[in-house]
């Protein structure tokens, strides 16, 4: 079973926070008195994962042009 490789799982954070951040920007134009703190640190959360699969991503194309598998 294939489950995807890094770069989905990067792509899949951006579209993610993209429509977290468009929701918030709607929902603050309809209602000036919400409150997105908790919506924004959801984004601050998945910004850092995505972050680290990034990170991740990079060391392993390191790793793998150092043990000759590129």
């Amino acid at each position: 079973m294939k489950y995807g490789n890094i770069n989905d799982l990067y792509e899949s954070y951006e579209l993610v926070i993209e429509d977290i951040l468009d929701a918030i920007k709607y929902t603050e134009e309809r209602n000036p008195n919400f409150n997105s703190e908790f919506l924004e640190n959801v984004v601050d959360f998945l910004e850092n994962r995505k972050d680290n699969v990034n990170r991740m991503n990079q060391r392993e194309l390191y790793f793998n042009r150092f043990r000759g598998l590129e």
